[in-house]
């Protein structure tokens, strides 16, 4: 492979990944906002929920996701059974954007 393609295919993934983990970062910022909206009424405690403990090192994307999860199975039993996939899903979801955040591109 020549150099030029070499860098070409290195630059579009790197690209890609970069959007991927864009992506989910989004996505777990609608889960913090998911999250605060269930436990917290009143926008202030929303936002401080959101500001200490949410979008903080204490919690993880994972965390988020089993919170999520408690609070369907709890609040919204019949979602699971319509969308039987949507856990396993999520979770290859956390799993990609994990292999792509803790790696190189490389060829």
């Amino acid at each position: 492979m020549d150099k030029e393609t070499y860098q070409q295919i290195w630059k579009e993934a790197s690209m890609a990944r970069g959007a991927i983990i864009n992506q989910t970062a989004l996505l777990e910022k609608h889960l913090d906002e998911i999250i605060a909206r269930y436990f917290c009424g009143m926008t202030n405690k929303r936002n401080e929920l959101i500001n200490c403990v949410l979008a903080t090192d204490k919690i993880t994307l994972d965390s988020k996701r089993k919170i999520l999860r408690y609070v369907i199975n709890k609040n919204y039993p019949q979602f699971n059974n319509d969308n039987k996939k949507w856990f396993n899903d999520f979770q290859k979801i956390l799993e990609n954007r994990n292999t792509l955040a803790h790696c190189a591109v490389d060829m």
